[in-house]
C-alpha cells in the first residue's frame, strides 16, 4: 500500500516536487492543489504522462483558506 501526498502550489517547483514524490515516494496518489484549476490540471496531466500512469489528481483551492485546506489534507 502506498502513501497519499498533497502538494500545495502547482507551479514549476510544485510539479517537480509532486513528480519526485510520485516516482520515488511509494505514492498511491499525489494531489496537486492550486488556486488556478487549469494550472493544477496541467500539472497533474504532465506527471501522469511522464510516469505513464494515473497517479496525480488536481484540486482547485485557496491556500489562504485554512478550512478548505484541512478538508483536502484529511488523510494525506
Amino acid at each position: 500500500m502506498g502513501y497519499r501526498y498533497a502538494v500545495i502550489g502547482s507551479g514549476r517547483q510544485g510539479v517537480a516536487a509532486a513528480y519526485d514524490i510520485a516516482k520515488f515516494g511509494e505514492a498511491e496518489e499525489v494531489i496537486l492543489v492550486d488556486i488556478n484549476a487549469a494550472v493544477a490540471e496541467a500539472g497533474a496531466k504532465r506527471i501522469n504522462k511522464l510516469l505513464n500512469r494515473q497517479i496525480a489528481t488536481a484540486i482547485q483551492a485557496d491556500a489562504g483558506n485554512a478550512e478548505q485546506l484541512m478538508s483536502i489534507l484529511n488523510g494525506v
